[in-house]
């Protein structure tokens, strides 16, 4: 049977050595590892940079929540037609509504810019017809059919009259382009003189006719 002996020098350390060394390894281990108490100086730094962040933050979901009103999602009654098809439904055989369109391509920076404009005169228009018309490649002989000259553009159908005005879309002009729309929705009329050479019937913002209510 084996006897265990320990060691003579751990054996007669004294625990009064033992108790104090313990306690001063402690005292270092925490010490070294505790955060040191924040002077009154600090505190006041510490908070006021807590509520600049927080200015901050709610300045940018701020932004963010005005950017999405500014430039509104696409609203489900905008109707899309991407065949010769669709768009004779949508827009040519409409009879109650006026029917704005909006001629556009995907990669058009410009037919972007002008996208939600767009969208917002959709939401404060219920009244109008609006229509987009994207172009596809199968669908490319839509645009050249229609004679559309550039992107983005616009087409303007009167329930009675048919297509009444072919405008540029860009976004410098687009409020023109509303005031044109708004004149027409109001039922205002210049006679709708027909232009020969085009035959289209002349915008009532160009015509030399007196503009006339419905």
């Amino acid at each position: 049977m084996h006897s265990f002996q320990c060691s003579p020098s751990y054996v007669d350390q004294p625990s009064s050595r033992l108790s104090a060394r313990g306690r001063s390894n402690t005292v270092a281990y925490y010490s070294n590892t505790a955060d040191p108490p924040l002077s009154e100086e600090k505190i006041q730094k510490s908070f006021g940079k807590r509520m600049r962040d927080l200015v901050v933050r709610q300045d940018r979901q701020k932004k963010q929540k005005n950017s999405k009103a500014i430039n509104p999602a696409k609203p489900p009654f905008v109707y899309e037609a991407v065949s010769l098809q669709t768009y004779k439904e949508m827009v040519a055989d409409e009879q109650d509504r006026l029917v704005v369109v909006r001629f556009y391509a995907k990669w058009c920076r410009a037919c972007k810019a002008v996208e939600p404009l767009f969208y917002r005169m959709a939401h404060s228009m219920p009244d109008v017809k609006f229509v987009e018309v994207p172009v596809l490649e199968e669908n490319a002989n839509l645009h050249q059919g229609l004679e559309v000259p550039s992107l983005p553009y616009g087409h303007i159908y009167s329930p009675t009259a048919g297509l009444v005005e072919e405008i540029r879309m860009v976004k410098p002009e687009f409020k023109s382009f509303q005031k044109v729309v708004e004149t027409y929705r109001a039922g205002e009329c210049a006679d709708l003189e027909m232009d020969p050479e085009t035959g289209l019937f002349l915008s009532p913002f160009v015509s030399k006719g007196g503009a006339c209510k419905k």
